[in-house]
């Protein structure tokens, strides 16, 4: 027998209806928070074993360089030797120039990230010109450095030395083409909140890889 979609409304609202429709979500309900409970299981135990893994490729990867150390130094190849330790130090640079650098960046996206947040309350266009603007490095001793440039990439400067990203937030301000970035802050200038719902409004380009902010103002600061 088929039951009408008005049958149905109208059954659901007796009491017999509003049991049934109780049992029913009861069931699921439990069904459903068995399967979360089976995934975060899954999910732990997988976690577990991407842990074990790696610890076990790490003491396999040990093992085979302590080997392979051993063999050498039992042919008494001093050279040999003094090679193998050299290739391990150069090996162990590498993976500190690698996170150090990933460190690096990480810096410079929270900083950027906190200066246009400060200074604008649409910071994402703010966010975007500052990103192409301030790059980081590490110096000789190890240090992160914060570098910025101007429109054509190079070092900028400030009385004659190095410009902090707070001078380049201040030449910034002061430049009509990007004072609208700034809309909502207090910072002057003709029709600064039009413009900057205007950048802020062009997402398509704003998300697109190949978007270059800087390019697109056409900046010659």
């Amino acid at each position: 027998m088929t039951i009408s979609k008005e049958e149905m409304t109208e059954y659901l609202a007796t009491d017999e209806g509003q049991k049934f429709e109780l049992e029913l979500k009861s069931g699921l309900l439990s069904k459903r928070d068995e399967l979360l409970g089976q995934l975060t299981t899954t999910k732990e135990e997988l976690n577990t074993l991407k842990s074990t893994e790696n610890t076990r490729l790490a003491e396999v990867e040990s093992t085979k360089r302590q080997s392979e150390e051993q063999r050498i130094k039992d042919t008494k190849d001093f050279d040999a030797y003094k090679l193998f330790h050299e290739q391990e130090v150069e090996k162990h640079n590498v993976e500190l120039t690698s996170f150090k650098s990933k460190y690096a960046n990480n810096e410079v996206e929270r900083l950027i990230t906190e200066v246009a947040s400060a200074n604008s309350k649409t910071p994402a266009p703010l966010r975007l010109l500052l990103k192409e603007r301030v790059r980081s490095s590490i110096n000789e001793d190890g240090k992160v450095e914060i570098n910025v440039t101007d429109g054509k990439g190079e070092t900028m400067y400030f009385d004659g030395q190095p410009a902090t990203v707070s001078h380049l937030v201040e030449s910034l301000k002061s430049d009509e083409q990007y004072s609208p970035f700034f809309a909502g802050t207090g910072v002057s200038g003709s029709g600064s909140q039009q413009g900057a719902k205007a950048t802020a409004g062009s997402t398509s380009d704003m998300n697109s890889p190949q978007f270059n902010l800087t390019k697109t103002m056409g900046s010659n600061i």
